[in-house]
């Protein structure tokens, strides 16, 4: 009896065709198996998790009972069995889902197997690592990645060894990884590039960034010299506004008493006699 189980499990290791699939976390994948069609074919799908768990079954034209973690979740290509195709469609993957599957086929003349290693990773996608400079800081983050992540900066031409940085990771209720980092910047440095890589055993990527602060201080700068100007107008114009005012009142004052001086020595008459004779 040991050397039969001995055979067996050497004809699995050499003789049963084994597969590696890649799934996304929350996505659909297909995990593959195909078999010789011959009359009737009964098909079982199981994962192997210390004891097996019924994933899918499929007898005579219709699908069976499965576990509950699985059920409105796996599908078979029924147009496609009478071919030889025993795929198994899985959809809403989770990271319980990783493990080790084996399909069995069974017709009237042969059984076949097939295993199949399923993996899960989380989408990292370019447009969620952010990079951004906030006060002296420039800050890198990303979620919703599987496996652990980790994160690395590189700073040219300056080395990012000389300057302070940290990073934090955080798993959610999920499973899934969100990081994050910041690196400490030289202020005022505006000739560095600042990049920032989030990776995992299955992808990487990278953002960059070069802080523009010393042109932004150029702007603020010219700003603030062009409202000072414009300060300078404005008590420019209301002191010559003040200016004319004064010298207005002090013209009116000026021949008011002038007049009346006129009346006291030539008096009022013989005044208005000289008007009348110039009028005339």
């Amino acid at each position: 009896m040991g050397i039969l189980s001995f055979v067996l499990y050497i004809a699995f290791l050499y003789l049963v065709p084994k597969w590696k699939v890649g799934c996304v976390f929350g996505g659909s994948c297909v995990l593959p198996c195909r078999f010789q069609p011959n009359g009737d074919t009964i098909l079982h799908w199981v994962k192997m998790n210390g004891k097996e768990v019924k994933v899918h079954r499929y007898s005579r034209d219709q699908d069976k009972d499965q576990d509950p973690l699985y059920e409105e979740r796996t599908s078979l290509f029924h147009d496609q069995i009478s071919g030889g195709n025993a795929s198994l469609s899985l959809a809403r993957v989770n990271l319980q889902d990783q493990g080790r599957y084996l399909c069995y086929t069974s017709t009237s003349q042969n059984d076949w197997m097939t295993s199949v290693t399923l993996t899960v990773r989380g989408e990292l996608n370019f447009y969620l690592v952010d990079i951004m400079l906030v006060n002296n800081n420039v800050t890198c983050q990303s979620g919703g990645i599987y496996p652990r992540p980790h994160l690395t900066w590189s700073v040219s031409p300056r080395p990012s060894t000389v300057l302070q940085n940290t990073t934090e990771v955080h798993e959610d209720d999920r499973g899934l990884y969100d990081i994050s980092g910041s690196l400490r910047t030289v202020y005022n440095d505006t000739e560095s590039t600042y990049s920032c890589s989030v990776q995992n055993e299955h992808s990487a990527k990278k953002a960059m960034m070069r802080p523009l602060r010393k042109s932004l201080n150029i702007r603020m700068a010219t700003v603030r010299k062009s409202s000072n100007h414009v300060k300078l107008d404005i008590y420019s114009n209301f002191f010559f506004l003040v200016s004319f005012l004064l010298f207005f009142c002090y013209f009116v004052v000026v021949m008011h008493n002038l007049l009346l001086l006129l009346f006291r020595v030539i008096g009022l008459r013989t005044l208005c006699g000289y008007f009348w004779v110039i009028y005339e």
